[in-house]
């Protein structure tokens, strides 16, 4: 199933175990779990975090709240 997700080593050996044309079964058992990992547990390096057309786009770290208050902010400008 194609995903976009954001690199981390897990993909970076899920890309190299592809080139070496290993079967689907192979790739799958290096999967099965990873949106787990990366969810439940945070694991950054083995976790599947799912990514948009967009990720690179993004250019600084915020929290919702702060998202939330910037899209807000500049709504009420622009409705000025």
């Amino acid at each position: 199933h194609p995903v976009r997700q954001l690199r981390n080593s897990m993909t970076k050996k899920y890309l190299k175990m592809e080139e070496e044309r290993v079967s689907f079964e192979e790739l799958e058992s290096l999967t099965v779990g990873s949106l787990r990992n990366a969810v439940k547990d945070g694991d950054v390096q083995n976790g599947s975090f799912m990514s948009g057309q967009i990720a690179g786009l993004v250019k600084k770290k915020q929290s919702c709240k702060e998202i939330i208050d910037e899209i807000i902010s500049e709504a009420g400008k622009l409705l000025k």
